[in-house]
């Protein structure tokens, strides 16, 4: 199952009781947060799930792999997750259930 913003936004709505205007506004100031910060080029860091930081990467030569025709993907930062440690043990105890 997947699980969108519009349902971060009800299960706060649910849980907590404020309104839906309110965990509207919690949800939207949260990702704005991150995605802010991670645009200045600091880092996110959320104990016991991860870490968010803004990479640069270089252009490289790949391959269309519908033609086989050879291209190159220009350089271009991207956002980059790090899964933390306690949440990676937590991921590898469920699977082995």
């Amino acid at each position: 199952m997947t699980i969108v913003k519009k349902d971060l936004i009800d299960k706060i709505n649910k849980e907590i009781g404020l309104t839906r205007i309110e965990s509207d506004n919690i949800v939207h100031l949260f990702f704005e947060t991150i995605k802010n910060t991670v645009l200045n080029n600091e880092e996110v860091k959320l104990a016991g799930f991860g870490n968010f930081t803004k990479k640069h990467k270089k252009a490289r030569p790949a391959r269309n792999p519908k033609t086989g025709e050879d291209a190159e993907v220009s350089e271009r930062d991207v956002v980059a997750f790090k899964i933390s440690g306690k949440m990676r043990k937590k991921i590898q105890l469920q699977a082995e259930l």
